[in-house]
């Protein structure tokens, strides 16, 4: 969750800076941060299962 809150935050930097949205760094945070919390997820649940 802290890599997902500092990658949006990068990405709200980069659009304040630019004064424009870059849809594809946006669609790329998007996909990485979505893939690091079912990843965080599935790990936690096989924890779990041991």
């Amino acid at each position: 969750m802290l890599v997902a809150g500092v990658l949006t935050g990068i990405m709200i930097v980069s659009i304040l800076r630019n004064g424009e949205i870059n849809w594809t760094v946006v669609g790329a945070t998007f996909i990485l941060s979505l893939y690091l919390f079912l990843s965080l997820l599935f790990i936690r649940r096989e924890l779990k299962n041991k």
